[in-house]
């Protein structure tokens, strides 16, 4: 990597013009491009959990729930709310959790489904 911008000997002609005729413009991609291209993987991969996590509990389920299925699906969002939804899946969580808990959790759904169908 370069320490400095070389514009009379580029590795890349657009950019060394644009460092030279429209400086600006050259920072402002420079920047956007540190922003995606040098983003720190971890708070890319932490970013990207915490959305999933999101947008699971922003439709009602339970933290704990969401991060248990997005786990098990390898955090694929439609297959893990697949599986919240699947009525097999509500039952192995009845044998597995307080009943009074699930009641709760299942009560919300069912409440849902009414709202959204109207």
């Amino acid at each position: 990597p370069r320490e400095s911008p070389e514009p009379d000997d580029p590795q890349d002609a657009q950019v060394a013009n644009q460092y030279k005729n429209d400086h600006p413009a050259y920072i402002v991609t420079a920047r956007n491009w540190t922003e995606i291209y040098a983003q720190d993987p971890e708070k890319a991969k932490e970013e990207k959990y915490d959305t999933a996590i999101s947008q699971l509990t922003e439709m009602g389920i339970d933290e704990d729930v969401a991060r248990r299925a997005l786990i098990k699906h390898k955090w694929d969002v439609s297959a893990a709310i697949n599986s919240i939804f699947n009525f097999d899946s509500y039952i192995f969580r009845f044998k597995h959790w307080s009943l009074e808990r699930e009641l709760e959790v299942l009560h919300r759904r069912v409440l849902e489904v009414l709202v959204w169908y109207g």
